[in-house]
């Protein structure tokens, strides 16, 4: 029996992988929770899921691949449409490059630049949206969902690994 076509299957569904949890954490994102006293503010699930990738797997997850999951979110979110888009592409022109900083590192180096780009891609979105409307915006609602991004990105960081290596070929070898 031909395991090609059922190998190049695997391989590529490996390979859309990144994408796909994007977009789901994207999808997730848009739902209507209310957090109380924060109101709307949402975490940055997507920004969550391009760092993950941008450092272990970039070659998943194309900058063509990155913008388009910013499209979707802001297409689901609203507000300046391709903000987030290139504002994800910052962050993965910013972090590929600087992925040995991270990768094989303990989890709080990762933890800690992930605070570090949520806080950025915080200010940076708050001035884009300042500039967009023609009025600072209030810096509570960027402030509280860098906040709270931060605070559970080791949840989303630990289910995203897991998903990771159950998909990598050596699990399925061991498996």
């Amino acid at each position: 029996m031909n395991a090609g076509p059922a190998r190049n299957l695997r391989r590529a569904a490996r390979a859309a992988l990144p994408f796909l949890l994007c977009l789901v954490l994207v999808l997730i994102a848009a739902l209507p929770f209310s957090i109380p006293h924060l109101g709307p503010v949402t975490p940055q699930l997507a920004l969550m899921g391009v760092f993950y990738w941008c450092i272990y797997r970039p070659d998943h997850l194309p900058p063509y691949a990155v913008f388009a999951v910013g499209i979707v979110h802001d297409g689901l979110a609203g507000g300046p449409f391709g903000l987030t888009a290139l504002l994800l592409l910052l962050v993965y022109a910013f972090i590929v490059p600087q992925r040995r900083v991270f990768h094989g590192k303990g989890f709080a180096v990762g933890w800690f630049g992930f605070a570090l780009v949520a806080a950025g891609v915080g200010a940076l979105h708050w001035l884009a949206a300042s500039l967009y409307y023609v009025t600072p915006m209030p810096p509570e609602p960027v402030l509280g969902q860098a906040g709270l991004s931060i605070a559970i990105y080791p949840c989303i960081a630990w289910t995203i690994s897991r998903v990771h290596r159950l998909t990598r070929p050596d699990a399925a070898a061991a498996g």
